[in-house]
């Protein structure tokens, strides 16, 4: 028993100094980063780690559409339009705070309120008249003086270049590549483009 003892006593002796020397070999790289980070020692060339190419993304490329000049006839339809009465109207049967469903058909007409249960009312708005009907000169002009014409290919876009009184407005069906190829083209024509 007394010999395990000391066999005991004798290892951790051994162990002790071998801890402390390393210890002390740690110390000395504790300081060699330090005077690395003051820039005193050259500092080690470090592993770059190999990062994956990264997936370039094509970017949009808009084509752009430079306005033309307005000729003076679209300038005084331009004119008639902002003249022009705009009426309230309050919804299909004049009813107050009453939004209209634009997907369903009988919400886009705009009509009188008949029955005997409906009360209508100064504050529900103006009822439909025959003179309430848009002058003659600009039915069915665009605000911006323009006839309106949809496009869809570049047979349809050159005939509506034909006439001066014309913009075009290209269908939501066309993409970006075809759409560019569009405004390239009205640039040439010098036509005025509603969605460009």
């Amino acid at each position: 028993m007394a010999e395990g003892k000391a066999r005991k006593k004798e290892e951790k002796k051994t162990v002790k100094p071998v801890e402390k020397s390393l210890a002390k070999k740690e110390e000395p790289k504790a300081g060699h980063q330090a005077e690395e980070k003051k820039g005193l020692m050259p500092k080690k060339p470090e592993e770059k780690k190999e990062s994956k190419p990264k997936i370039q993304k094509k970017k949009r490329v808009f084509e752009k559409w430079i306005k033309p000049q307005k000729s003076k006839e679209v300038k005084v339809f331009r004119e008639l339009a902002k003249k022009r009465a705009r009426r309230l109207f309050r919804g299909r049967f004049g009813q107050r705070n009453m939004i209209r469903n634009i997907r369903d058909e009988k919400w886009q007409r705009w009509r009188i309120a008949r029955g005997i249960d409906i009360s209508y009312k100064k504050d529900d708005g103006l009822v439909v008249k025959v003179g309430y009907r848009s002058p003659l000169k600009i039915r069915g002009r665009h605000p911006s003086g323009f006839k309106e014409v949809l496009v869809r290919n570049m047979n349809e876009l050159e005939l509506a270049a034909k006439d001066k009184q014309n913009a075009v407005r290209i269908a939501g069906t066309i993409g970006m590549k075809k759409r560019n190829e569009f405004l390239k083209k009205a640039n040439q024509l010098k036509i005025w483009v509603l969605n460009p």
